[in-house]
């Protein structure tokens, strides 16, 4: 069989001389065979892992935290409806209401929770297409090298050397395709973008400062002024 490769460092060439004529027969050095076993754990498996740990956690902090905004506004729900049940003066009640009406960080709350649910599903997207889109060339990498690796010549049918680059081709898409879910799942990242491309400074600048800092220093402005209202009704 003749290889692609040959003339290359990283094969072994042979030549053979069969009635006058002469045969070149090439076969992965050592070097060449460890190399091609370390590129299915360094090139899917431990970015994968890791990719995956880091989502998952951030996800699990960004879960833990609407937990807590969920309980703490159940539990401001459940003190005003036992203040109306308890009988409490009306003036007393209406300002209560208003207070959880018109309050600022249940809002917040609700704009940070919005983000942080699209900010979750694009940390699922991710995962997952990381995944699907390298497991067919971690397949093939990991068949190809078996085969080389046992020390016989082999024939790789015309099948397998096709899906072997579109397996390629998919693990190629996935160091790119992370820019476009971003524009399809991330509103503000999708607005920042146009805005970049119409050139329209001011809205690029202020969309930016929202996405790297969030809407934190919003949701401690509304906390201040949410405990101001309280000591007012008490």
């Amino acid at each position: 069989m003749l290889n692609a490769y040959c003339g290359q460092s990283r094969l072994e060439c042979l030549q053979l001389i069969v009635d006058a004529s002469v045969y070149e027969l090439c076969i992965p050095n050592h070097v060449y065979r460890v190399l091609r076993l370390m590129q299915i754990p360094l090139l899917v498996l431990l970015p994968g892992i890791i990719l995956t740990f880091e989502n998952s956690k951030i996800a699990f902090t960004l879960a833990k935290r609407r937990g807590q905004w969920m309980s703490s506004s159940f539990s401001v729900e459940s003190s005003s409806n036992s203040d109306k049940t308890s009988g409490r003066q009306p003036g007393k009640d209406n300002r209560r209401n208003a207070v959880t009406v018109n309050n600022p960080m249940a809002e917040c709350h609700r704009q940070a929770k919005d983000q942080e649910d699209r900010l979750t599903l694009q940390l699922l997207i991710v995962s997952c297409a990381f995944w699907i889109l390298s497991m067919p060339s971690l397949i093939f990498v990991g068949l190809r090298a078996l085969a080389e690796n046992a020390n016989s010549a082999h024939q790789v049918s015309e099948t397998f050397a096709n899906g072997y680059y579109v397996s390629w081709f998919l693990y190629q898409l996935n160091m790119c395709i992370d820019f476009f879910i971003y524009c399809v799942v991330g509103s503000t990242f999708r607005e920042t973008l146009w805005a970049l491309v119409e050139r329209d400074w001011s809205k690029f600048h202020r969309l930016r400062s929202t996405l790297c800092k969030g809407r934190l220093i919003d949701s401690r402005e509304g906390a201040t002024v949410t405990r101001s209202d309280s000591r007012r009704v008490n």
